[in-house]
């Protein structure tokens, strides 16, 4: 049940990365590591903790 939300919860935190205000190359660098992050298999709650703090970061 709960993985179901993290799934919805990635998909608009990605979502939010291509409205977020900042350079076309770090929205292009976020979303490269969060599909490499997806190819090695990372849990999704961590996923969501990466595309919080790196949006934090740019």
């Amino acid at each position: 049940m709960m993985e179901g939300i993290y799934k919805l919860n990635v998909s608009a935190r990605l979502e939010s990365v291509e409205d977020f205000a900042v350079s076309e190359r770090n929205k292009e660098l976020i979303l490269d590591f969060i599909d490499y992050c997806f190819s090695d298999n990372l849990g999704e709650h961590r996923i969501l903790k990466y595309i919080t703090t790196l949006k934090y970061i740019a």
